[in-house]
């Protein structure tokens, strides 16, 4: 036991401390430009969250110079929008076919510290111009993510530490979160910034940090507590205007979040953990599966069933069958995990072959779940995916049993198109393992499978409108106590009530849950997350259908396309795409902007939420949050593409909460303004914030 809880101590230590992106100058010599201020509003509702970050850097050396942006992405994030300012003038990317290359010279060895900082799925973004001696350039970008969630505790994390790079202390640091959604919020904690002011409010929590000479040696991690009363079920919708949807799959986009009471009996589980202890995985990959499987023994159920098989050219069991889960048991387990080492041919048909048919004694009404830690990559035995996956399927169909088998891509060498089929053959999950992120990664998956509570579960919606429609994940997932099933989708008219079953088996029984929702028939702003929401999740669902495609076929090509094409016409970023300088779009120039309106990087009183609709016909809403409790006045001025400024608006004596302009596209002199690009910025005392903005006529 002390040996696990060491070994998952020192992976935690090693997790890969991540900054808030780096300007790179050169890979191989590891040169980077200084990271100067750091200003971030984040809006998190129902625990989707939208981040929006403006990074100021500084070309400290004594030549002009061109960079490359990396971010540390979270694999869980998309990437949304991507501007610059450098030069004096504003600069937007767009999202465009073809993934990002390499930030080294082909043929060349990158600095370790840099690839060590950029992580397993960076951003990356190469800058064309030149940034003079001296000069400062600002990177504005704004992504959407899921949180972690597990019993009522949500986790959010800004990527803040630069790792073994070095930076100087940032000359500021300014925070804006709020935090909303169908629950009140009951807790929250910034841990490492003392100085984070958190207000709990109706049901809300805001966070606001102001700080001076801030070093980059922590992340920004915020745990927050929801009220676990009232649980079932909570939809958030949208009905968005024709213009502004991409495809002719109904302009209602919804989001249904569905979580069990805390009180529900859960499911005892069949549990075997079928381990690679190939030549393959010799190294850390064999210490990263024996850790995972220790740690599961370690936090199995009472009453539970388990076994262990590892497989090299033959399969081995810990116990000829499923045993249940005692002291005495764990204890042999552990150590029978603790002397496995790796070594010989990899024979994943044999591993099944073995681990499968221990289920035929298993009891009716049970979980059956296989926990498959491997390489995928076979050696021996059936090594043609195609055939293997219907081999697994075989033996599964033979037991007469559901099976739920998740697959742990140990290591950076995996066959994704074998064990992402087989985990979705057979109602699991299939799940990459790098070194940097092991700890989490498994802790985050038990948590989900560790206590069922709904098997097999189907989701029937009876509705007042059309049928809802392109419904993500395709395949319902298991309901395990503690997690939230969520769903997003599609409806097609403006005016909708929702009558839902959620239908599958527990303790022997069918069950059935029934909710009810009404639809909105109007577009809302602080739900405008949610097209992105469902386009980042049929993104998910085709890339899992590519990953079990010959990525030559035509069949895949097609599929690839169709990806790219969510990805571009709904501007969330995927593996296929990436972001490209627009160049001389005549339809969107450069904004040169005058200095006396260049946005402040550190907002104190107000944080800017942006427009909706953009674009926009023939009118948009503005929207600012005021955390400050005195009572203030607001202007916003609006500059045409070429820096003039046509329009005023004031607001007058506000208190804190949220607040809009609404502005209807004309001038001054009540003329309509023609179609294009405009720059606004609000004012409030000596603070100032700024925004883009596209009027379509």
């Amino acid at each position: 036991m002390k040996k696990i809880l060491l070994l998952l101590s020192v992976l935690l230590c090693c997790v890969a401390a991540f900054g808030a992106g780096i300007m790179v100058t050169d890979a191989v010599a590891g040169n980077y430009l200084r990271l100067t201020d750091l200003s971030l509003n984040v809006q998190i509702m129902n625990q989707v969250a939208i981040t929006s970050l403006s990074a100021r850097f500084v070309n400290d050396s004594a030549d002009s110079t061109q960079t490359n942006y990396a971010f540390p992405m979270h694999e869980e994030a998309s990437a949304t929008s991507l501007s610059w300012l450098i030069n004096g003038t504003w600069h937007d990317a767009v999202i465009a076919s073809g993934a990002a290359g390499p930030i080294n010279p082909e043929g060349t060895v990158m600095d370790p510290y840099i690839d060590a900082y950029m992580g397993k799925s960076p951003l990356i973004f190469p800058f064309t111009e030149y940034l003079a001696a001296g000069d400062t350039i600002t990177i504005q970008m704004e992504y959407v993510e899921l949180l972690k969630y597990h019993d009522g505790e949500v986790s959010y994390s800004f990527p803040l530490h630069y790792g073994y790079l070095s930076n100087p202390a940032l000359n500021s640091l300014t925070l804006n979160m709020l935090i909303g959604g169908g629950r009140n919020v009951t807790a929250a904690t910034l841990d490492g910034f003392p100085g984070a002011v958190i207000n709990l409010l109706d049901g809300q929590a805001e966070i606001t940090l102001n700080q001076e000479n801030v070093a980059l040696n922590t992340n920004l991690d915020l745990t927050y507590t929801l009220e676990m009363e009232n649980l079932g079920a909570i939809t958030f919708s949208s009905f968005v205007q024709d213009d502004y949807v991409p495809d002719d799959l109904g302009n209602g986009f919804f989001l249904c979040v569905i979580e069990p009471e805390p009180g529900v009996d859960v499911i005892q589980k069949y549990f075997t953990f079928v381990m690679d202890c190939s030549s393959q995985m010799s190294g850390s990959s064999i210490e990263q599966a024996k850790t995972a499987a220790a740690y599961m023994v370690e936090n199995l159920n009472p009453g539970d069933y388990f076994n262990v098989v590892n497989f090299r050219t033959v399969a081995n069991t810990f116990a000829l069958t499923h045993v249940p889960y005692t002291p005495e048991n764990r204890d042999l387990a552990l150590s029978y995990i603790d002397n496995l080492g790796a070594e010989g041919m990899c024979s994943i048909s044999g591993a099944f072959d073995t681990a499968i048919p221990q289920f035929n004694l298993a009891p009716p009404n049970v979980a059956n779940i296989v926990v498959f830690l491997s390489k995928g990559t076979p050696s021996v035995g059936i090594v043609e995916t195609d055939e293997l996956v219907n081999h697994v399927n075989s033996l599964v169909n033979a037991t007469g049993r559901l099976l739920n088998i998740f697959c742990f891509g140990v290591g950076n060498d995996v066959n994704p198109a074998l064990l992402s089929q087989i985990a979705s053959d057979n109602g699991g999950s299939a799940t990459w393992v790098g070194i940097s992120d092991f700890s989490e990664v498994l802790i985050d998956f038990y948590a989900k499978i560790r206590n069922p509570v709904l098997l097999n579960p189907s989701i029937t919606f009876e509705t007042s409108m059309g049928p809802v429609s392109e419904l993500y994940p395709v395949q319902v997932p298991n309901l395990y106590l503690g997690t939230q099933m969520l769903l997003c989708g599609r409806y097609p008219i403006e005016t909708a009530n929702i009558d839902f079953t959620v239908e599958g088996s527990a303790l022997g029984s069918i069950m059935s849950y029934q909710y009810k929702s009404d639809l909105s028939s109007m577009a809302i702003d602080q739900y405008r997350f949610l097209m992105k929401i469902w386009a980042k999740m049929k993104i998910e669902h085709l890339m899992n259908l590519y990953d079990q495609m010959d990525p030559e076929s035509q069949e895949a090509i097609d599929l690839r396309q169709d990806i790219i094409d969510i990805s571009v016409s709904y501007g969330v970023l995927c593996k296929f795409t990436s972001f490209n300088d627009d160049g001389d779009d005549p339809n969107d120039p450069p904004i040169e902007i005058q200095e006396d309106i260049m946005p402040e990087l550190s907002p104190r009183l107000f944080v800017l939420r942006g427009n909706y609709p953009n674009p926009f016909n023939p009118s948009t809403t503005i929207s600012f949050e005021q955390s400050s409790t005195k009572t203030l006045n607001y202007v916003l001025k609006i500059y045409n593409c070429r820096g003039q400024l046509v329009k005023t608006l004031r607001r007058d004596n506000l208190t804190a909460g949220l607040h809009h302009f609404q502005w209807d596209g004309m001038d001054e002199q009540g003329h309509e303004l023609s179609s294009g690009v405009y720059f606004y910025t609000i004012h409030c005392g000596n603070e100032r914030q700024a925004g883009k903005m596209l009027m379509l006529r």
